[in-house]
């Protein structure tokens, strides 16, 4: 498993699909994990996805059949103009070619963002946190 620290975040955003970026990252196991998928683990930052906490650690899924996202699941984003982002998503390929962003922390609200704009899509699969509450 690949892990991507707050710190590596700006080079992943242009190094995703670089095998000799990819190559630099930390690497580890977990033995309980299928190894017949593509994991990766991002540090989340902010508190828009309460009660994860700020500094915690997703470690997702790579997501290849866009529709076979289940709406209202987390989820992270790599975007071309934000970055990687942390949230529920929820399916509009097929209404408006976008996708719908949200937080659980109500204070920040929903988005739309267009598949185009959209480069990697990861399903959060285990949290590792150093706070519990």
């Amino acid at each position: 498993i690949e892990l991507v620290s707050e710190k590596a975040k700006a080079g992943y955003r242009s190094g995703y699909a670089d095998p000799d970026y990819i190559k630099e990252l930390p690497v580890y196991q977990l033995p309980f994990l299928p190894r017949n998928r593509k994991y990766r683990t991002f540090q989340v930052s902010g508190d828009s996805m309460l009660p994860v906490k700020d500094k915690s650690w997703i470690t997702c899924e790579y997501v290849d059949d866009w529709n076979s996202i289940r709406d209202g699941q987390p989820h992270v984003i790599l975007t071309i103009e934000d970055g990687i982002v942390f949230k529920l998503i929820y399916k509009e390929i097929e209404t408006n070619r976008s996708m719908l962003l949200c937080s659980t922390n109500p204070i920040y609200k929903p988005y739309h963002i267009a598949i185009s704009e959209i480069k990697e899509v990861w399903k959060c699969k285990l949290l590792m946190s150093y706070e519990l509450y």
